[in-house]
């Protein structure tokens, strides 16, 4: 996905969704993201915003917090 410029928060998602399914090992490319685990990584990427994320153990918090920027490097906050 790198490289790739995102017009829309539906670009971004399919985007993260397809890396997830890599990740994940889903060579059907199936597997999403939970709806409050789309919402924290929209906020960080799209939106530039801070996100809490208060979840049980095995909710999939890395999945919100390791990978987004670098499966959306284009639209990545600036870490300055």
């Amino acid at each position: 996905m790198e490289g790739m410029e995102h017009t829309s928060n539906a670009d971004l998602r399919t985007a993260a969704d397809t890396v997830l399914a890599r990740l994940v090992g889903d060579p059907s490319g199936t597997a999403r993201l939970r709806d409050d685990q789309w919402r924290a990584i929209e906020a960080l990427v799209a939106e530039r915003r801070r996100a809490l994320v208060v979840q049980r153990t095995g909710w999939g918090k890395s999945a919100c917090t390791s990978w987004p920027p670098p499966c959306c490097a284009n639209a990545a906050p600036d870490p300055r």
